[in-house]
Protein backbone atom coordinates (compact mmCIF):
# COMPACT_ATOMS: atom_id res chain seq x y z
CA UNK A 1 0.00 0.00 0.00
CA UNK A 2 0.74 3.18 -0.29
CA UNK A 3 -0.21 6.42 1.14
CA UNK A 4 -0.22 10.18 -0.32
CA UNK A 5 1.24 12.38 2.73
CA UNK A 6 -0.78 15.17 0.94
CA UNK A 7 -4.29 13.35 2.25
CA UNK A 8 -3.65 10.44 3.60
CA UNK A 9 -5.37 8.03 0.91
CA UNK A 10 -3.86 4.57 0.62
CA UNK A 11 -3.52 2.95 -3.20
CA UNK A 12 -2.22 -0.29 -4.14
CA UNK A 13 1.69 0.40 -4.83
CA UNK A 14 2.98 -3.58 -5.70
CA UNK A 15 1.36 -6.83 -5.79
CA UNK A 16 3.30 -10.45 -5.69
CA UNK A 17 2.30 -12.70 -8.47
CA UNK A 18 0.41 -15.80 -7.55
CA UNK A 19 2.39 -18.96 -7.14
CA UNK A 20 1.69 -22.15 -9.12
CA UNK A 21 0.78 -25.23 -6.86
CA UNK A 22 2.44 -28.23 -7.96
CA UNK A 23 -0.08 -30.24 -5.91
CA UNK A 24 -2.64 -29.23 -7.99
CA UNK A 25 -5.31 -30.62 -8.81
CA UNK A 26 -4.81 -33.13 -6.18
CA UNK A 27 -4.77 -31.11 -2.95
CA UNK A 28 -5.40 -27.07 -3.29
CA UNK A 29 -5.72 -24.47 -6.63
CA UNK A 30 -3.93 -24.16 -9.37
CA UNK A 31 -2.03 -21.25 -7.90
CA UNK A 32 -1.67 -19.97 -4.50
CA UNK A 33 -1.63 -16.04 -2.81
CA UNK A 34 2.05 -15.03 -1.76
CA UNK A 35 1.85 -14.10 1.78
CA UNK A 36 4.31 -10.97 3.28
CA UNK A 37 5.76 -12.51 6.14
CA UNK A 38 8.57 -10.14 6.48
CA UNK A 39 10.01 -6.55 5.05
CA UNK A 40 13.44 -4.70 5.70
CA UNK A 41 13.97 -1.49 4.03
CA UNK A 42 17.66 -0.81 3.16
CA UNK A 43 18.15 2.52 2.46
CA UNK A 44 17.23 2.09 -1.37
CA UNK A 45 15.05 -0.79 -1.69
CA UNK A 46 12.18 -2.82 0.11
CA UNK A 47 12.89 -6.54 0.72
CA UNK A 48 10.40 -8.46 0.99
CA UNK A 49 9.82 -12.40 2.36
CA UNK A 50 6.94 -14.40 1.38
CA UNK A 51 5.37 -17.49 2.02
CA UNK A 52 2.84 -19.52 -0.08
CA UNK A 53 -0.26 -20.07 0.79
CA UNK A 54 -2.70 -23.30 1.55
CA UNK A 55 -0.88 -25.67 0.56
CA UNK A 56 2.32 -24.54 1.75
CA UNK A 57 4.51 -26.05 -1.04
CA UNK A 58 8.32 -26.33 0.26
CA UNK A 59 10.88 -24.62 -1.45
CA UNK A 60 8.36 -21.73 -2.92
CA UNK A 61 9.06 -19.01 -0.38
CA UNK A 62 10.88 -16.27 -1.92
CA UNK A 63 12.38 -12.83 -1.46
CA UNK A 64 11.35 -9.69 -3.40
CA UNK A 65 13.10 -7.16 -3.74
CA UNK A 66 11.09 -3.71 -4.26
CA UNK A 67 11.99 -0.27 -5.87
CA UNK A 68 10.81 2.92 -5.27
CA UNK A 69 8.79 2.50 -8.18
CA UNK A 70 6.78 -0.58 -7.57
CA UNK A 71 8.17 -3.03 -9.48
CA UNK A 72 8.78 -6.48 -7.32
CA UNK A 73 11.62 -8.49 -8.94
CA UNK A 74 12.25 -11.62 -7.56
CA UNK A 75 15.91 -11.18 -5.41
CA UNK A 76 16.03 -15.27 -3.81
CA UNK A 77 14.00 -18.38 -3.92
CA UNK A 78 13.83 -21.82 -2.81
CA UNK A 79 13.22 -20.98 1.09
CA UNK A 80 10.66 -23.46 2.78
CA UNK A 81 9.01 -22.14 5.98
CA UNK A 82 8.12 -19.89 8.54
CA UNK A 83 11.37 -20.67 10.64
CA UNK A 84 13.47 -20.37 7.40
CA UNK A 85 12.29 -17.59 5.57
CA UNK A 86 12.23 -15.18 8.77
CA UNK A 87 16.34 -15.99 8.69
CA UNK A 88 16.00 -15.05 5.11
CA UNK A 89 17.19 -11.16 5.77
CA UNK A 90 19.55 -12.65 8.24
CA UNK A 91 22.85 -11.68 5.32
CA UNK A 92 21.72 -7.89 5.23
Amino acid sequence: MHRKKTDGSLSIFATFPDETNPSFPAVGPPTTDAVLTGIVYDGTHFRMSTLTSFPFPAGRSKIYQESTTGAVPLLKDGFSGQNNSTSMFSEW
